[in-house]
């Protein structure tokens, strides 16, 4: 840490090792890991008088190197920020403690400016609880109970004040101390440099936290509401729908969706969450960018990802899970291909046919690559290596499905590379390539019929372990004979009302998979009953127990604003509203309208920017006639 000296010696500033001997301006400072917890105080302590005491460090009980961080159990306080350093003569070390409140608060957007106060004296210090509720700017007031993504900004006057960001971490959002970003900001009072000030506007300007709490510590008196603001941040795009309907229950779970992606969209790309690992993984976009490009026009953003596959791609064709790529990630094909559904999703969406152009001959490199891999028409498990790790099919299912079972992983892998040769015959023709079109449909062809001929168990009527994905997805990708959809769709209404309890029962990649087929099928009321659902797990489920965001397992472990489940944002457009795009003229130059009516809903509004124009619709059910 820097300290800042305020004697002599303006060398300090840059010396992080603490020595035997430092002089405390504020309170003891004993030392603690951060990865197990183990602490040990410090011998020799005055308090808060200035003296010498002895700096202590634990062994690390979670196999760490020792590596240490600041607190503070005398009188009852908690160091919540810190400078350490060699103490001299003449130097003074700042210590910033926790000493008089804290401040909690939870944030619910789009209703009313009003607030609830409410002012609570404990044990010699003052807590404060605020709640607001806030209108449409992106300038939000910090409550508590909502993640958001953000940084931080308070007015400081007079005095050094800390702010700490916490983050929800596992089940029930359960806060963990490993996931505490610390700020301190000097007041007028806090050193010579700010000596005759008023006020301080302090701002964690260059980084930035998705988090649920924000404590705001060493203040004499509490702050007014508007001395704290939090500034939602995001790439530079604008929202280009809106949706709403009859049923409260699926607007809650579209807004949720809709928030969760405008916190997860930042730095050029999407990034898995915005708290932990911030990586922009393949299988993530590959899941959601259906969704998100229906929800906001995000061309320069897309077109600065796809870039960043090219960068990320190796000589050989191999690819990464996550583009930008700083370290071996997990994942599997579904998040190595993402390049080709990615640029063409775009191409759909927003008409522009560049990426295709540009990225095409890329894509015929990774296939190549699948080509290495491939064992008797199949493709089957790569290595590792120091820039991939794992070789997933789905991706945090609900907890009784085994996501690992050979025959589901390598079901789902084979159903993506059909997927993805079918995509590269139309792509081929968008870019006048007749000749590659035929080879990657021929591709295509051949792929549907092995899958069917080695997964399919004609006894059972069902592909690989029966789960919903290894149903559905066949029947997607077209591997499916027409003869045998009957008795797979039987198939899957029985599992999903038996096996699974009438639940959505799978993950990260099912999620968006079913999603179209429901789309494409007609199955509107068979994605309904699924939403509705309440208990474990489902959307609903979150809700209940608190999530404004989707979280990154349906048990509500780990993160709580994560990439996983949003693939499901599209049919709020398509199914329901009935806004499909047509392929054949993409940007919405043409584009079909064809609500599907479901039992309960009575009416749907809904809109979308595109670049011909705004898409508006709206129906309503009367007793005899459909409006």
């Amino acid at each position: 840490q820097n300290v800042n000296c305020e004697g002599p010696h303006p060398e300090h500033r840059r010396e992080p090792a603490p020595s035997p001997a430092v002089r405390c301006a504020g309170a003891a400072l004993p030392w603690g890991c951060r990865h197990c917890g183990v602490s040990k105080p410090p011998s020799g302590c005055g308090g808060r008088s200035t003296m010498s005491h002895t700096w202590q460090s634990t062994p690390c009980s979670a196999g760490r190197r020792s590596e240490v961080e600041p607190c503070c159990t005398a009188h009852g306080l908690e160091v919540v920020g810190h400078a350490v350093g060699r103490g001299r003569a003449g130097c003074r070390i700042y210590v910033s403690v926790a000493v008089r409140f804290e401040f909690y608060g939870y944030m619910v957007p789009g209703l009313d400016g009003q607030t609830y106060e409410h002012l609570r004296h404990r044990g010699g210090r003052y807590d404060i609880e605020r709640r607001q509720r806030i209108g449409r700017d992106d300038r939000l007031a910090v409550l508590e109970g909502h993640e958001l993504f953000l940084y931080a900004g308070i007015v400081v006057v007079g005095d050094r004040v800390v702010l700490q960001i916490h983050v929800r971490y596992g089940k029930f959002g359960l806060v963990k101390t490993a996931y505490l970003d610390r700020y301190a900001g000097l007041g007028a009072g806090g050193g010579k440099e700010h000596r005759g000030k008023e006020q301080e506007f302090f701002i964690n300007k260059f980084n930035y936290k998705a988090y649920r709490y924000l404590k705001v510590s060493n203040l004499k008196q509490a702050p007014a509401l508007n001395d704290v603001t939090a500034y939602l941040i995001h790439t530079d795009y604008s929202r280009s729908s809106s949706f709403a309907c009859s049923d409260e229950d699926l607007n809650a779970i579209h807004d949720m969706i809709q928030y969760t992606l405008r916190c997860l969209t930042l730095g050029g790309y999407m990034v898995d969450c915005p708290q932990i690992e911030r990586l922009g993984y393949g299988g993530d976009g590959n899941a959601s960018t259906p969704t998100v490009q229906t929800m906001f026009n995000l061309v320069p953003l897309y077109t600065n990802w796809m870039q960043a596959w090219v960068d990320c791609m190796r000589t050989n064709g191999s690819m990464p899970h996550t583009a930008p790529n700083p370290y071996a990630a997990g994942g599997g094909p579904f998040w190595c291909g993402f390049m080709i559904a990615g640029s063409w999703q775009t191409y759909v969406n927003y008409g522009d046919a560049r990426l295709l152009e540009r990225y095409y001959p890329f894509m015929q490199q990774w296939l190549e690559y699948v080509k290495e891999y491939t064992v008797d028409g199949l493709l089957k498990t790569w290595p590792n290596t120091d820039y991939r790790n794992w070789y997933l099919g789905d991706w945090a299912t609900p907890e009784g499905i085994d996501q690992t079972d050979p025959r589901s992983v390598d079901l789902v892998n084979n159903c993506f590379v059909a997927v993805c040769y079918q995509t590269m015959a139309k792509i081929a023709q968008t870019l006048g390539k007749p000749n590659d079109q035929k080879l990657y449909e021929s591709k295509t062809e051949q792929l549907r019929t092995l899958i069917h001929k080695t997964f399919y168990d004609s006894k059972e009527a069902s592909y690989g372990t029966g789960t919903q994905i290894e149903l559905v997805y066949p029947m997607l990708a077209g591997v499916t004979p027409e003869s045998q959809l009957s008795n797979l769709l039987n198939t899957l209404y029985k599992n999903t009302a038996e096996r699974f309890r009438g639940h959505l029962a799978t993950g990260l990649v099912g999620i968006p998979i079913i999603t179209e087929w429901c789309i494409k099928n007609q199955q509107v009321n068979f994605m309904h009953q699924m939403l509705k659902k309440r208990d474990y797990p489902s959307y609903l489920y979150m809700i209940d127990n608190g999530a404004t965001t989707t979280w990154e397992h349906w048990n509500g472990e780990r993160s709580h604003i994560h990439n996983c489940y949003n693939g499901i944002g599209t049919w709020f457009y398509q199914a329901l509203a009935g806004i499909m795009p047509d392929e054949a003229h993409p940007g919405y130059k043409h584009v079909r309208i064809s609500p599907q009516l479901a039992k309960g809903i009575s009416w749907v509004k809904a809109s979308k920017e595109t670049p011909y124009g705004k898409i508006l619709v709206h129906w309503e059910k009367k007793e005899s006639s459909l409006l």
